[in-house]
């Protein structure tokens, strides 16, 4: 297994993962999410990747807050496949996550 960024080539199957979840997102929209954040310096969506399956993805956005000095990261999306769950995937995803944060010198996570 191994973990990286997504490419809007994996619109479809990050749009699969999603629905596991309930939610109705067709490829389209996550294509277009993607293509949107592709150059954001503050925004990453990673997969964990088995093979040529994608079996979990991770959406990460670093804010700045007004009330107090620093950043927020925030994870707005996290799924792993259902026939994955339960093995280390999630955990797999956070060591990138932490390196992302932290070159976005975010001082917390929710």
């Amino acid at each position: 297994m191994k973990v990286r960024k997504a490419l809007l080539t994996d619109a479809e199957s990050v749009s699969k993962l999603l629905g596991q979840l309930g939610y109705q997102t067709s490829p389209k929209l996550i294509r277009d999410k993607l293509e949107a954040l592709e150059f954001s310096a503050r925004d990453t969506v990673l997969l964990a990747q088995d093979g040529k399956n994608i079996i979990g993805v991770i959406s990460l956005h670093v804010l700045e807050l007004f009330h107090q000095p620093g950043r927020l990261g925030r994870i707005t999306s996290l799924v792993i496949d259902d026939d994955f769950r339960g093995q280390g995937v999630g955990a797999m995803l956070f060591p990138l996550l932490t390196r992302f944060l932290q070159s976005n010198f975010a001082s917390g996570l929710r």
